[in-house]
């Protein structure tokens, strides 16, 4: 990850993400809150291992709560992620800021928020 998006993500803002997510209630809780912004913060220091791992206890909470299974973990040191998706390579630094594979959620949140702020 390192090699491929740098030494930081400077288009990380994680006030404004910290925000967005109180703003939208996608925080079931103040610890959920936080672990989500640690994490954008970790991601925007570039300290991508520590990311990775919060990013895999979040997986294993929230798929606990649905009473599944992680679809990620790590097994004998390498990341074993289980996902019905063809493997791609990991989108340049350039791309980050803009990329989602699927737009559906981003669609939705937007929707929520702009309703949101119109009921101000």
């Amino acid at each position: 990850m390192k090699t491929t998006w740098g030494d930081v993500l400077s288009s990380l803002d994680v006030q404004a993400i910290r925000e967005a997510i109180i703003a939208t209630g996608a925080a079931t809780s103040s610890e959920e809150l936080e672990r989500l912004v640690v994490l954008a913060d970790q991601l925007k220091k570039a300290d991508y291992r520590t990311g990775v791992e919060t990013m895999l206890e979040r997986n294993r909470i929230v798929m606990h709560d649905r009473g599944a299974a992680p679809w990620m973990n790590i097994k004998k040191g390498k990341l074993d992620v289980r996902l019905s998706e063809e493997p791609r390579e990991l989108p340049p630094r350039k791309e980050v800021r803009s990329l989602w594979a699927n737009s559906y959620f981003l669609t939705s949140l937007k929707s929520v928020g702009y309703q949101i702020v119109k009921a101000g």
